[in-house]
């Protein structure tokens, strides 16, 4: 028998290839196997088998040797298989980190980043804004007071003035009044003098007669035909209508003066306007018309004052009631009842805060590993003054926060997203 040849790269004893090239090695001498098989029955030209149980003698060849791949070629194949896989591994991670970053970037540039902040009943800036709201309700408790003491003093004036009104009323009629009784008295003391005048006449005329029958008397007393009685009788009788003379001459002069002041009168009261024609009761009664007409006028002035005064109450009580509304709709208001969680959002950050927008909570950065933590429930009107989420002092609004983490409203900023 022929002795093989070893190859050329097979290794020394004891020291095999790894397991991996093992194993290449095994399946590329079983793919080599068949082939060689084919090769030795054609070039002998006579079948690989006999009806016996083995090759015929006359034919029989040495075996060919086996094909083998060359370890080469598949041991470098095998070695670049891990580079390329971690490569894809790489990829796929730079991929994540490129998408992560532009996602972040996009939500960095697109949402609203707010300070949030706890309020509580002990919160320096709601007790501030108890006493606020402590001294606008005492300042409308001094405007309504005010108020209602203006619309009283206003009644009272309305109610004076109606009363003077009515007696001035009284006044101007009084006038009409005096001219008809100036007129009765007028006529009466006319006829007064005429009746006296005629009484006067028949006095005189009487007086005559008993000055006459007197005379008579004296000369019978001298004669001594009468007695000293009767001409004392005589004489007291002319005394007696003497007298009575003397008080008709003097009712007289009363009835014609009278008459004469009556007609002054009610000439001065048919032309009242004429100089120099007033009577003394027409005099009276335009000092009282005058001091009637000023307490008028101040009357007026008391009442328009009074009530300027209630209606710029009644506007400044409906002007706190309003800004009483809008304080007790602040947070820092309804936080004395119970905690708030707010969020101050800086006036270049409020277009892109609305109600029902998601807030957020980054854990990495405030910028990476972001979740939605609540809701905003409204948007406070009002201006308020406090740092930024970065700290700089600038003006803008609260928002009212309901988180469904409370632990978030102690980051130092949350972002608010639109959905």
């Amino acid at each position: 028998m022929q002795s093989r040849e070893e190859p050329k790269d097979s290794q020394p004893a004891g020291s095999g290839p790894p397991p991996l090239q093992r194993m290449a090695a095994a399946e590329s001498n079983a793919a080599a196997l068949p082939a060689a098989a084919r090769g030795v029955h054609a070039v002998s030209g006579a079948p690989a088998m006999t009806d016996g149980a083995g090759p015929s003698p006359a034919v029989a060849r040495p075996a060919a040797k086996p094909v083998r791949r060359s370890k080469k070629r598949v041991i470098p194949e095998l070695a670049t298989l891990g580079p390329r896989v971690l490569s894809l591994i790489a990829l796929f991670l730079v991929l994540i980190a490129t998408f992560s970053l532009i996602a972040a970037g996009y939500h960095a540039a697109t949402d609203a980043f707010v300070a949030p902040r706890i309020l509580g009943p002990d919160s320096e800036p709601v007790i501030e804004s108890q006493l606020s709201l402590a001294r606008l309700a005492r300042e409308r408790s001094e405007l309504l007071t005010r108020q209602q003491e203006a619309m009283a003093s206003a009644a009272a004036s309305g109610a004076a003035i109606e009363k003077l009104q009515k007696l001035r009323d009284t006044l101007a009629g009084s006038l009409e009044w005096s001219s008809e009784l100036n007129e009765r008295t007028a006529k009466s003391s006319a006829r007064d003098v005429q009746m006296l005048t005629e009484q006067r006449r028949l006095l005189e005329k009487t007086l005559a007669e008993q000055r006459e029958r007197v005379a008579q008397t004296r000369q019978g007393l001298e004669a001594g035909v009468l007695r000293r009685d009767d001409l004392a009788r005589e004489e007291d009788a002319l005394n007696r209508l003497q007298a009575e003379a003397l008080k008709t001459e003097r009712d007289r002069l009363m009835s014609q003066t009278q008459l004469h002041t009556s007609q002054q009168a009610r000439r001065a009261l048919s032309q009242p306007s004429a100089p120099h024609a007033a009577t003394p009761e027409m005099v009276d009664r335009e000092q009282q018309l005058v001091k009637l007409e000023l307490e008028l006028l101040k009357l007026e002035a008391d009442k328009t004052a009074s009530e300027s005064t209630a209606s710029a109450a009644g506007q400044d009580i409906a002007r706190l009631d309003t800004l009483i509304a809008q304080l007790k709709a602040q947070p820092l208001v309804q936080a004395s009842e119970h905690a708030q969680t707010v969020a101050f959002v800086p006036y270049t950050q409020l277009e892109r805060v609305q109600v029902d927008d998601a807030v957020y909570f980054c854990r990495v950065w405030g910028f990476f590993r972001c979740k939605p933590v609540g809701q905003v429930t409204q948007v406070v009107p009002g201006e308020v003054s406090m740092p930024d989420p970065w700290g700089t002092p600038t003006r803008g609004q609260y928002a009212v926060l309901a988180l469904a983490e409370p632990d978030a409203a102690r980051a130092k900023t949350l972002r608010v997203r639109s959905h």
